[in-house]
């Protein structure tokens, strides 16, 4: 590389790149050399730039990419032997150099480390339209319209088209082609001879969907915006409140109910103590009825049971012959019917009241 830079001389350079790799040390050399040249560096990916060829990739001042060619960016990956403590130092070497090759990305991109560290930790793929709008290339060869970069749709290849590549890449990395090996390969101290292809993760969607930020402050703006979300979400909360508010209803009717029995019983314990306990107990469970109509009811039982009594008297008074006796011969005249039914209905009233009492007096 040194040889045909000092042959150009400073004069432009075209650079074109159809690889999948290699060794990560080699690809930094050449990075650096074309970075360092004096000469303008267009770089052409013609066929694919994955791993250490994406990172050689990065030198261009200039980086097209053929609108059937692929960029592909991974972590480095090495073969080790040795104990824990081996693998341990080794794990910390490969991401070393994960982040000094995320450097050249940066650089190019202005895509911040994590973002780029994430995607060679998922091993991404990108199409042509993808490696310019991750500003991985500047332009797509032959597109002078810009016609592939609007219409791309963001969509990462399909998986089939992945899987073929890999296993392209890992029958350059078999043992018979080791001088054309496709992935980084770096493993300083205890190293196998014996060339094994690195596992790769599965592809991540890289897909970047356009988005609308609409600022609302207001119901209003809300409503005009998405009036068909806001009408479901004000329909959905009038029902809810019918239902709460039947609910509610509910429980304040079983409250009021609850209420109304309380105090029904109450009263009618408040005057039971004078009254007939069969009948207490009917107006209470049997044939319910508040402490009015229950002292009403009792007033008709005395009232029938002091009418019973007048009733009995009068049989006695007959069985007995008291009412056939006569007064004497000079005294006071005989009282007439209507005296007579007058005096009865006097005495019945008089007998009926005094039936009361008592049975308040109990």
């Amino acid at each position: 590389m040194e040889a045909v830079l000092d042959q150009a001389n400073g004069e432009d350079l075209e650079v074109e790149i159809n690889s999948g790799g290699g060794d990560v040390c080699a690809g930094s050399e050449i990075y650096t050399a074309l970075k360092a040249y004096a000469g303008n560096v267009v770089v052409k990916i013609v066929g694919i730039a994955a791993s250490a060829a994406s990172v050689i990739a990065m030198a261009g001042k200039k980086v097209m990419i053929s609108p059937t060619a692929q960029f592909m960016i991974h972590n480095v990956s090495s073969i080790v032997a040795g104990d824990y403590r081996d693998m341990e130092h080794e794990a910390g070497v490969l991401k070393n150099y994960n982040i000094s090759i995320a450097n050249s990305y940066i650089l190019k991109t202005g895509l911040d480390q994590e973002k780029l560290l994430d995607l060679m930790n998922q091993e991404s793929w990108f199409n042509a339209q993808q490696t310019v709008e991750y500003g991985f290339a500047d332009e797509i060869m032959f597109d002078t319209d810009n016609q592939l970069v609007a219409s791309s749709s963001g969509y990462m290849l399909p998986p089939e088209v992945i899987n073929k590549m890999r296993n392209l890449l890992a029958q350059q990395k078999s043992p018979d082609n080791a001088g054309q090996s496709a992935g980084f390969n770096f493993a300083p101290g205890n190293q196998s001879t014996k060339q094994e292809p690195a596992q790769p993760n599965e592809p991540v969607n890289q897909t970047k969907e356009e988005e609308v930020s609409v600022e609302i402050k207001t119901t209003d703006e809300l409503r005009n915006a998405y009036p068909e979300l806001v009408a479901q979400v004000e329909a959905a909360a009038k029902d809810a409140g019918k239902q709460e508010g039947k609910q509610e209803g509910k429980q304040e009717g079983v409250t009021e109910g609850t209420n109304t029995e309380r105090q029904r019983i109450q009263a009618i314990d408040e005057i039971s103590a004078t009254l007939d306990p069969v009948l207490v107990n009917k107006a209470k469970y049997v044939e319910p009825m508040n402490a009015q109509q229950l002292a009403f009811a009792a007033i008709k039982a005395d009232a029938a049971k002091g009418r019973q009594y007048l009733s009995d008297t009068e049989q006695d008074r007959g069985t007995s012959g008291t009412g056939k006796i006569t007064g004497q011969p000079g005294a006071a005249a005989q009282p007439t019917d209507d005296e007579k039914k007058k005096a009865e209905a006097e005495a019945a009233s008089t007998d009926i009241a005094e039936f009361a009492n008592k049975r308040r007096a109990k």
